[in-house]
């Protein structure tokens, strides 16, 4: 106990050297009973920690710098309003427990247990959605395309293959057969008396050959030991339209001449080999009728030899009749 002097007890004012002795006993005694030591901040807060709780008395407006908001304001800590609710901008947590009540805006990673009355978004087909936002998109995503909305007696399907388990009969479209042989001989196929069997010789010609509208097409040079015959020559199916003049002067604008394929050429297919012919350019300039398109390409020409032959024959004529006149 600190050693003070009373006014009471000395019947008198206490002099200053009594007061300040008092108030040193008093500091001292302090000092020994409660050391700076064993109050620091910790020791206070485990000290005021076992009596904190209701009824404690004990209020604070902040707590780790932060006040508490039943708002939802950004840098507070969330307090639950008086009825019970709790109010975030955001909640992440590694597991939710329980009935989530209110909207969920952005994207929900995890797993859901439990239904949803009402959900905005995509839920893909690896989490188990349709990942669709209308029931023409989910079908597609899901691959049913629209035979699940057809009518049960008018199904249309393309693609894809049926499996029945009795044949499908003629009159409902089908062969009326599970074989490919009694298929064609219910179908009036029978091949040999019905249609052409496969042919390796067939197929070869058919490589070669191509067919638009009324025009045949032959790739490849084209053999025959017979007579090939071709247009008319008839005077009762012809209008003359008169003699083809000056001949033996477009005769001799021409040039004969030897050739072999260039590049471009031999890019289409053709074989390098030295060949004679004219220039389809010359000829369209004096005779273009027998000039054509080439069956190779359209944007290149090439010409019908065997119409050449009148402006031959005419020529010859021409030259004769200069011949004539110079003899007389």
């Amino acid at each position: 106990m600190a050693t003070i002097t009373l006014r009471n007890v000395v019947n008198r004012p206490l002099t200053n050297q009594e007061v300040d002795d008092n108030f040193n006993n008093i500091n001292l005694q302090l000092n020994a009973a409660l050391p700076a030591a064993s109050f620091t901040a910790t020791s206070v807060l485990a000290l005021i920690e076992t009596v904190d709780g209701s009824g404690s008395g004990l209020d604070a407006d902040k707590l780790n710098g932060y006040y508490p908001s039943t708002a939802g304001n950004a840098n507070t800590i969330a307090l639950r309003d008086s009825s019970g609710n709790l109010a975030a901008a955001a909640v992440t947590a590694t597991t939710f427990t329980g009935n989530l009540i209110g909207n969920v805006t952005g994207n929900l990673v995890g797993n859901v247990t439990g239904s949803a009355t009402s959900l905005s978004g995509l839920v893909s087909l690896a989490n188990g959605g349709t990942g669709g936002t209308d029931a023409a998109s989910a079908r597609s995503n899901l691959g049913l395309g629209t035979l699940s909305t057809q009518a049960s007696n008018n199904v249309s399907i393309t693609g894809g293959s049926i499996t029945l388990t009795t044949p499908l009969a003629i009159s409902s479209g089908g062969t009326g057969s599970t074989s490919a042989q009694q298929a064609r001989l219910n179908l009036g196929l029978n091949i040999g008396s019905d249609v052409q069997p496969f042919s390796n010789g067939l197929s070869a010609i058919s490589n070669i050959f191509s067919v638009a509208g009324s025009n045949i097409t032959l790739t490849g040079n084209f053999q025959a030991t017979g007579t090939i015959t071709a247009n008319y020559s008839d005077d009762r199916l012809k209008t003359k339209l008169g003699d083809i003049e000056n001949a033996l002067d477009k005769l001799c604008s021409l040039t004969g001449f030897y050739y072999e394929p260039n590049q471009t050429a031999q890019n289409m297919g053709f074989e390098v080999i030295r060949q004679v012919g004219v220039s389809a350019q010359q000829v369209q300039a004096v005779l273009p009728e027998v000039v054509v398109p080439a069956p190779i390409d359209e944007q290149y020409l090439t010409v019908q030899y065997e119409r050449m032959l009148p402006l031959v024959i005419q020529a010859i004529k021409e030259l004769r009749a200069e011949l004539n006149e110079l003899k007389k």
